[in-house]
């Protein structure tokens, strides 16, 4: 490889990971004041709840040999009329195992046991071959979308120390998210400002 060709690979490496930390945000070190800012505040249609809305979380993890993505963020509905308000963390899983898992059950690191609802499912198919499948198997994503409920006074309690939420399957593969003290403190100093 002469000199010229290590150059160009140099400076486009150089600019893919400068395009990729551009792209992508670690709000695990980040301080909650510039989180705060990344918190996005909107109406609903009706007017009737002001909605917020944390900046996304985006990791993955591998447990027994699968690497899901995962995609997550605190959100939060206040009514207008009561002052009362919700939260929830919105988690999206990806996983290329081929099927839908059956989650049953979130706890938080303290013990607390939480609601788990799915949302959403989404099946993503590809011919690895291209167009048509050559290559005689077709490659599947699943994606699913779960909420999980969080009461202001627990969300509160949270934010001292963060967490991490153990979400379990029924054929018992485990996803870990976990959220900072300081990524919590500045979704609740947008919520309370």
């Amino acid at each position: 490889m002469d000199v010229t060709m290590i150059l160009r690979h140099g400076k486009l490496l150089l600019f893919s990971v400068l395009f990729l930390s551009g792209c992508m945000t670690n709000y695990s070190i980040m301080l909650a004041d510039e989180i705060a800012q990344d918190v996005i505040i909107t109406d609903s249609k009706d007017k009737a709840e002001i909605r917020y809305k944390g900046p996304a979380i985006v990791t993955d993890e591998t447990y027994n040999l699968i690497t899901d993505d995962q995609y997550y963020r605190i959100r939060g509905w206040r009514n207008r009329k009561t002052g009362q308000l919700r939260h929830q963390l919105k988690v999206v899983i990806s996983n290329p195992t081929g099927r839908f898992r059956k989650y049953k059950s979130a706890t938080f690191d303290t013990g607390l046991q939480a609601k788990l609802s799915e949302l959403r499912r989404y099946e993503r198919c590809r011919a690895p071959g291209g167009r048509g499948g050559k290559s005689g198997f077709t490659e599947c994503l699943h994606e699913q979308t779960l909420g999980i409920p969080i009461t202001d006074e627990t969300l509160r309690t949270l934010a001292e120390k963060g967490f991490t939420l153990q979400i379990s399957s029924e054929d018992d593969h485990l996803s870990n998210i976990k959220v900072s003290s300081n990524y919590i403190k500045g979704y609740l100093q947008a919520v309370d400002s």
